[in-house]
């Protein structure tokens, strides 16, 4: 037969009609099931939806500034996480801070958290000495001193570099050349002997002292020394 629906209200009713003639009329309650489409319409529209969870990123030292970077290089390298460390470092170097520059020379001179490389060292020692930081002059003089396996010693340039930091007043430079002027090296007594007369560092400021050197160095053939010492004798 035909079936006829309309809703009333919440409730559907269908009647029916027969090939006989006759009609039957039954009514369903659909409004709970309105409701619940509802319900569900409104529940899933307050509903956000949940944003993925941020990757991961190691990129929490970003928003330093290069000192931070380094210093933060330091505390790794205290705590001997020297892979973090160089990280850090490379971080400040790409900055442009000097320290971290010398920093890096030395983490590559020793193989601390990377694998030794002289020539790597020294390219960053020298970078960070032609940026005016002492420390690197420093480490570059203990590369040349000391060499790298059979490679990369130049006792020369050593104390080049060495006169070039102390003479600013770098204490560990000057006490490297301290060490090789009693040792005999006559440049070193030289160096010396400029030093403690010129008073580059407070420490470091003697005249006598500057006299022994001097005399040293002269009796090796330093003829500077000898200028220096009758230059001194004409002043006392």
């Amino acid at each position: 037969g035909n079936v006829q629906g309309y809703y009333r209200y919440s409730s559907l009713h269908l009647t029916v009609t027969y090939s006989d003639g006759k009609r039957q009329t039954a009514t369903l309650n659909v409004g709970e099931r309105s409701q619940s489409n509802t319900q569900r319409q409104q529940t899933a529209s307050s509903v956000q939806p949940t944003a993925p969870p941020p990757p991961s990123s190691d990129n929490t030292t970003e928003h330093l500034s290069a000192e931070e970077l380094n210093r933060q290089g330091d505390t790794y390298y205290d705590k001997k996480e020297y892979a973090k460390a160089v990280t850090c470092y490379k971080k400040s170097a790409a900055k442009g801070y000097p320290e971290a520059l010398a920093n890096l020379g030395w983490v590559y001179y020793k193989g601390l958290g990377v694998q030794a490389d002289g020539a790597i060292a020294i390219s960053y020692l020298k970078d960070g000495l032609e940026l005016g930081n002492l420390n690197a002059g420093y480490y570059l003089g203990v590369l040349y001193e000391n060499g790298l396996g059979n490679r990369f010693y130049d006792l020369d340039r050593a104390l080049s570099v060495y006169k070039q930091v102390a003479f600013k007043g770098h204490k560990d430079a000057i006490e490297s050349l301290k060490r090789l002027a009693d040792n005999g090296n006559r440049h070193a007594c030289l160096y010396m002997g400029q030093i403690y007369k010129d008073g580059v560092n407070p420490e470091y400021n003697d005249l006598q002292q500057a006299i022994h050197y001097y005399k040293l160095a002269a009796e090796k053939g330093e003829s500077e020394a000898v200028k220096a010492l009758s230059e001194l004798n004409a002043g006392l």
